[in-house]
């Protein structure tokens, strides 16, 4: 048996005089349930709730594409999704890859150019403005860049 609930609602008439009226709202009850913490929760909400497929592992999801299957069918025998089939796959079958090495900068700028050469970037600055290290100009707020060659040949020299 459903119940309805009766909620009533003040709505302003007059708002000169001040005056109310009542209005009674027929609304359906909802589905819910109490859970053990507290909470009211709609019966299908733990359908949507998100499980971790621990029990699945790689090994049976590699092994059963290996022999052919669909990742759709792979997730209904396992009871996962088709993407997390595809995942837990993929993760499986791709060894790991090593962290390519960055390439050394071929212009540095002067933070980078003083901790070469163990000095402060001012240091750096003024002597380019000198003449002791060659900078190269770039953009249009004339950012000072060195060529890594000249730090190292200036290191050599010193």
């Amino acid at each position: 048996m459903k119940f309805n609930w009766i909620r009533e609602e003040k709505f302003p008439v007059g708002f000169s005089l001040g005056m109310e009226s009542t209005c009674k709202l027929n609304l359906p009850s909802p589905v819910l349930h109490l859970t053990q913490s507290g909470k009211w929760r709609h019966p299908a909400a733990r359908l949507f709730r998100r499980e971790r497929d621990t029990t699945v592992r790689p090994d049976e999801v590699v092994k059963l594409r290996k022999a052919g299957l669909s990742y759709a069918e792979i997730g209904r025998r396992l009871g996962i999704s088709h993407q997390r089939a595809s995942q837990i796959a993929i993760k499986k079958l791709l060894p790991p890859k090593p962290p390519e090495p960055k390439p050394p900068k071929v212009m540095l700028t002067s933070t980078d150019a003083a901790r070469l050469l163990g000095v402060r970037p001012n240091t750096v600055r003024h002597w380019s403005d000198r003449g002791i290290l060659k900078a190269y100009r770039l953009g249009p707020r004339h950012d000072r860049r060195f060529r890594r060659q000249d730090v190292e040949a200036l290191l050599q020299e010193q």
